[in-house]
C-alpha cells in the first residue's frame, strides 16, 4: 500500500494509517500487486461496484476511446499539441470522464494493460496523420506510477515506436509522456533513469500539475522534463488572487530560466487568457480555447486557426 505526502496527507501517523488502507486494496487484487491511496469520489458504492465489474470487459468490447484536447501557442493561437484524454463510452452509464475512470482502473489493478493500450493507441493515431499528411503535432499522455515502476516500462515504448519506424527522419517520434509532479518525490536514480531511456529513444517528458516547491529547482534540472503544465487549481484562480498571481509568476519566470516550456491548463475566461499570455506563457489548454475533440475533428481544428 501506498501513501504519498503531502497529497494523502501532512500527518505522519494519517499517512501510515492510509497506506494500511490501501495494503487492503492491494490484497484483494492478489499476490504481487500494490495500490495507491484512492481519493474519496462522490459517487455512490452501487455505481463504483458495476464500474468495477464492467471496466474488466470494457477494452475487449472497444468501449474505450481517446479524445484529444488542443494546447495552442497563446499568441499565434496555432495547435502544437494534443493531449489524449481517455473516456469509457458506458453501454447503460453514458460517458465516464477520467476524473472518475482512472481510479477505478487503478482500484481493478488495470492500469498496466489499459496504460498501455492509450500509448499504443495514441500513437497509432499519431502515424495515420502524418501518413494523411495531416500537420505534424506532438500527442501527450498521462502517466501513472504503476506504468513508470515498470521494469520494462521504456523498452515497452520502444517497441511501440518501432513498429512504425522507417528510414524517413521527419517521422521521428511526436510523443510527449506528462507525469505528475508527485512521482518525482522519491527514487530520484530510478526516475532518471527511466528519463534518461525516453531520452534516448527520442520521447520528451512534461510535468503535470505543477505547482511548485514540492521538488527542489535542482531535482527539477536533473529531471530533464521539456516543458511544464502549471495546474488548473493555480489557473482557476486567476487573475485576481494575489497568491496565485505569485505562483504563476515565480512558476512561469523559473521554468524559461531553465528553458523549459510552459502549459497553463483549464483556461475557462478571457481574463484568465489575457493575464497568463501577458506573463509570456507559452501554450494554454482549456474549454475556452478547444474542448477535447473525436479524432475525425483534429484536422478541421487545426486547418481553422
Amino acid at each position: 500500500g501506498i501513501a504519498i505526502y503531502p497529497k494523502d496527507s501532512e500527518h505522519g501517523l494519517k499517512l501510515f494509517k492510509r497506506a494500511d488502507e490501501a495494503m487492503y486494496s492491494a490484497k484483494q487484487q492478489g499476490a504481487g500487486n500494490f495500490s495507491f491511496v484512492q481519493q474519496e469520489q462522490n459517487i455512490d458504492k452501487q455505481r463504483v461496484l458495476q464500474l468495477q465489474q464492467d471496466i474488466k470487459f470494457a477494452q475487449k468490447q472497444q468501449q474505450l476511446q481517446l479524445f484529444y484536447q488542443p494546447q495552442m501557442d497563446l499568441n499565434s493561437k496555432k495547435i502544437i499539441r494534443l493531449e489524449a484524454l481517455l473516456r469509457w463510452q458506458h453501454p447503460t452509464l453514458g460517458l465516464i470522464e477520467p476524473d472518475e475512470l482512472v481510479p477505478i482502473i487503478e482500484r481493478c489493478g488495470l492500469m498496466r494493460d489499459v496504460g498501455q493500450w492509450v500509448i499504443q493507441t495514441a500513437y497509432e493515431q499519431i502515424q495515420q496523420w502524418h501518413s494523411a499528411e495531416h500537420p505534424q503535432l506532438e500527442v501527450s499522455v498521462n502517466l501513472s506510477g504503476h506504468q513508470l515502476i515498470q521494469r520494462d516500462f521504456v523498452e515497452h515504448i520502444e517497441t511501440i515506436i518501432n513498429q512504425f519506424k522507417t528510414n524517413d527522419q521527419s517521422t521521428a517520434p511526436q510523443l510527449v509522456l506528462e507525469i505528475n509532479e508527485d512521482l518525482l518525490i522519491g527514487d530520484m536514480v530510478l526516475i532518471m533513469d527511466k528519463f534518461e531511456g525516453l531520452k534516448n529513444i527520442g520521447v520528451d517528458v512534461c510535468l503535470d500539475d505543477y505547482i511548485g516547491g514540492k521538488i527542489s529547482l535542482l531535482d527539477l534540472q536533473r529531471s530533464q522534463v521539456k516543458s511544464l503544465k502549471i495546474t488548473r487549481d493555480i489557473i482557476n484562480k486567476l487573475p485576481h488572487d494575489t497568491q496565485a498571481i505569485a505562483v504563476t509568476r515565480s512558476i512561469i519566470a523559473t521554468a524559461h530560466a531553465m528553458q523549459l516550456q510552459v502549459i497553463a491548463v483549464g483556461i475557462e475566461n478571457q481574463d484568465q487568457y489575457n493575464f497568463i499570455k501577458e506573463l509570456q506563457c507559452d501554450l494554454g489548454q482549456g474549454y475556452m480555447l478547444c474542448p477535447p475533440l473525436h479524432k475525425d475533428e483534429v484536422y478541421d481544428a487545426v486547418m481553422a486557426l
